[in-house]
């Protein structure tokens, strides 16, 4: 018999990893910027503007005041070459992690 594999955004763990903490997306944001540091061509604000974000939006997402939906998903995943359900996982996993009384690590 075949086991089922569920969702294929989603990665599988023998022993799920389940932090009492969690990370707001614009951390990872942050985390994904200063690795393009060390690109030739790192990101720029210019990129999020030409995908629809405005710059009070992008400060918004980094210092985790701006809430990401599906259309600000779509925006960053397109600013930064990444995929949209990423973005929507990453605020999911926090909102949930806040509901659960987890620690917001900033």
């Amino acid at each position: 018999m075949m086991e089922e594999l569920g969702d294929p955004e989603e990665p599988r763990f023998e022993d799920e990893f389940d932090p009492d903490w969690c990370v707001h997306p614009g951390a990872t944001l942050q985390d994904m910027y200063e690795e393009s540091l060390k690109e030739t061509v790192p990101y720029s604000p210019q990129q999020f503007i030409d995908a629809g974000i405005a710059i009070e939006q992008l400060v918004g997402i980094l210092v985790g005041t701006q809430e990401i939906d599906d259309d600000m998903a779509a925006a960053i995943a397109q600013a930064t070459g990444s995929s949209t359900q990423f973005w929507i996982n990453r605020e999911r996993q926090f909102r949930e992690g806040l509901a659960a009384g987890k620690e917001w690590v900033r």
